[in-house]
């Protein structure tokens, strides 16, 4: 399901202007099973955030939320905006993508 899930996510995230730059699965905290640093293509171009696939405390492997925070994540409790990776996330998953995108358009062109 989680396959599902990260593939619809990218779609989501392509039709929106943002692409995936960076995947870590590695040398991360317990609380994070990935992080993926997504950048803009649409304008501002190059604007980043960092979306953050947390365990579930409860289960220890289960993802059960993604967080995204404008800066690489330091602790589990950081959070800009979130996605639940559980039941209904796809009727949730449009209100997420245009989070992302509010918070783009806040972002002042360089």
């Amino acid at each position: 399901m989680v396959y599902t899930q990260h593939l619809q996510l990218r779609s989501a995230l392509d039709h929106n202007g943002w692409t995936v730059v960076a995947q870590q699965t590695d040398h991360l905290d317990w609380w994070a099973a990935e992080i993926w640093t997504i950048e803009s293509y649409w304008r501002p171009q190059g604007f980043r955030l960092y979306l953050t696939f947390l365990i579930d405390p409860q289960s220890a492997s289960e993802i059960w939320t993604v967080n995204a925070t404008r800066h690489y994540p330091q602790q589990q409790d950081e959070l800009l905006i979130y996605l639940p990776f559980r039941n209904s996330w796809e009727q949730k998953l449009p209100t997420f993508i245009n989070d992302l995108n509010a918070l783009r358009a806040q972002d002042p062109p360089a």
